[in-house]
């Protein structure tokens, strides 16, 4: 028994003098790595070297509508087109509104308002010739319930325009559009200011139009307008 003793005793001396020599060894390692700035065995991130240049992002411009303008012009568009009793006190007119009520930033020449007077629903439209402060396009449309539930004639246009306009011409002719599924009944006419259109139409809605029912609507195109001499109708080709 004390021979075991003392055989196992040496053993750990030896294994405390081999951890303290290793750790010795580590320490002498990693001091002269520091010391002689030597770079680590393990991997490390890149170092990402500042740099001064930069790339420009370039700011769309958009052209300096004259919104004051265009909200008076369809103003007065509305004053001479429409019956007095449906001209509202206070009419907001926004850019970029569309005629479906929508704000669409990509056209900023467009001035719409959209209202509801005497049980009708009203949508007018004014465009600028894009990138100028030149007058293009009016259009007025007229929305009603009863409307909704009639085809459109040419009869039915004579029996209701004058109900909303104050100076509506008389309907005689309807064209079919058998390219775009539209119908409608127009009298379009060239005067001193410009050409000019009253009609009834199909009633369009978000699913497309619905040929069960009318609206009416006008238009003027003045004589600076880039259409004026390529357009012969309010609905567009």
């Amino acid at each position: 028994m004390l021979r075991t003793e003392e055989i196992k005793q040496p053993n750990k001396y030896l294994s405390r003098k081999i951890i303290v020599a290793g750790v010795v060894v580590i320490v002498c390692v990693i001091s002269a790595l520091l010391y002689f700035n030597i770079p680590p065995l393990t991997p490390s991130a890149p170092v990402v070297q500042p740099t001064d240049k930069t790339i420009a992002v370039p700011t769309p411009t958009v052209f300096p509508y004259d919104t004051a303008k265009a909200e008076k012009l369809l103003a007065d568009y509305l004053k001479d087109t429409l019956k007095p009793e449906f001209i509202l006190n206070n009419i907001k007119v926004k850019q970029g509104l569309t005629l479906d009520n929508e704000i669409i930033e990509s056209q900023p020449y467009e001035f719409s308002a959209y209202f509801n007077s005497r049980k009708a629903t009203i949508a007018s439209t004014f465009y600028y010739q894009k990138d100028t402060n030149i007058q293009n396009v009016y259009v007025v449309i007229i929305q009603t319930d009863a409307l909704s539930q009639a085809s459109p004639s040419a009869n039915l246009a004579n029996l209701t325009l004058p109900s909303y306009f104050s100076h509506p011409y008389p309907i005689s002719n309807c064209t079919t559009d058998t390219l775009k599924h539209d119908y409608y009944c127009e009298n379009f006419q060239t005067t001193d200011m410009g050409k000019i259109g009253y009609g009834i139409a199909y009633l369009y809605t978000a699913e497309g139009p619905n040929i069960q029912g009318s609206e009416l609507y006008a238009c003027f195109i003045p004589k600076e307008s880039q259409y004026y001499n390529t357009y012969n109708s309010c609905v567009l080709k």
